[in-house]
């Protein structure tokens, strides 16, 4: 995003209320990054409407992927995580 001005990024992090478009949450200007919603690795241009508000840790975790290729891929983290909470609590409920 090299060629975004600081003037782009705060119309970008007020346009977006400070929030990352993937995780929901809000963060102060210095949590968040500018991402391109369409990889330019996928065709993706430089422009304010294929720019979105990501926090640190879900455009690192994002990287070159895809809107879609990333939700499903934050989706199974969360099912797996889920299923390994659940596995838990059963041993330490048996542990009583």
């Amino acid at each position: 995003m090299s060629s975004t001005t600081h003037r782009h990024k705060d119309f970008i992090f007020k346009r977006d209320n400070y929030t990352c478009h993937y995780c929901g949450k809000k963060f102060p200007k210095s949590k968040l990054h500018i991402d391109h919603i369409i990889p330019k690795s996928k065709g993706g241009k430089d422009g304010v409407s294929n720019f979105t508000t990501a926090c640190i840790k879900c455009n690192l975790l994002k990287g070159s992927l895809s809107v879609p290729e990333f939700l499903l891929k934050i989706k199974k983290r969360y099912i797996a995580t889920k299923a390994r909470l659940a596995y838990l609590k059963r041993i330490l409920k048996n542990a009583d």
